[in-house]
């Protein structure tokens, strides 16, 4: 989960910078398993990030990203 988010916070670094954005990815550190299509996680969490730099109207804004295995799952 870590690499993808970080996979995809790469492809919208010029816009996070463009708006500036600051973005804090707290990385976890233990593996977090997901079981799911790969592709379809990609999408979901390409547009959760992609949403939050595009409605984010205000200069010098933050948006904070955390990977946490709640324990339920």
């Amino acid at each position: 989960m870590n690499a993808l988010i970080s996979e995809i916070l790469s492809e919208l670094e010029p816009r996070i910078i463009d708006k500036k954005i600051k973005v804090l990815f707290e990385n976890s550190a233990e593996k977090i398993e997901v079981f799911s299509d790969l592709e379809s996680l990609r999408i979901i969490m390409y547009n959760l990030i992609d949403n939050a730099i595009k409605y984010t109207e205000t200069e010098d804004a933050r948006i904070e990203i955390n990977s946490k295995h709640n324990g339920k799952y």
